[in-house]
This record gives structure tokens, C-alpha cells and sequence, in this order.
């Protein structure tokens, strides 16, 4: 699950994250990047953690292409 707009995005990570913690996003298919922070972890489910961040201000058009990564320090998120 995905849901996305001009402020950031809720998504179904596996790797575990903390509110607060900084992260990039980079769109794969225009490879513009964008830092962004974690502000909601539901980790509810156990196999996939759902996380809503937040762009530093409104990002109009950085979903406008497909193919989006997560990466932090040290590796990429799935």
C-alpha cells in the first residue's frame, strides 16, 4: 500500500524505522531525490510496518513519475 500526495506519503516499509528519523526518497525513473522524516509508525502487522513521512515543505509533481525508492544511512528500504 501506497497512498501519496505534495506533503509525503504512508507506506508499507519491512525494515523498521522510528518516528523522527530522516530519510530520502528518490524517484527511480527521474532519480530526483527528496528528504523527507518519519512522523507515524503503525507496526501493527508484523511482516510490514506502515509509515507516513513528510516532505520539509510540499513537493507538487514528485510523484508524477513512477518508480519510487526509500533509502536511508547505510541502504535502501523496501
Amino acid at each position: 500500500m501506497v497512498e501519496v500526495n505534495d506533503n509525503g506519503a504512508q507506506l508499507q516499509l519491512i525494515s523498521p524505522v522510528h518516528v523522527g528519523q530522516k530519510l530520502v526518497l528518490v524517484n527511480a525513473a527521474t532519480m530526483e531525490d527528496e528528504d523527507c522524516q518519519v512522523v507515524h509508525v503503525d507496526d501493527g502487522n508484523e511482516e510490514r510496518v506502515t509509515v507516513a513521512v513528510c516532505f520539509k515543505s510540499p513537493k507538487p509533481g514528485f510523484w508524477n513519475s513512477k518508480g519510487v525508492l526509500l533509502e536511508r544511512a547505510g541502504g535502501t528500504i523496501h
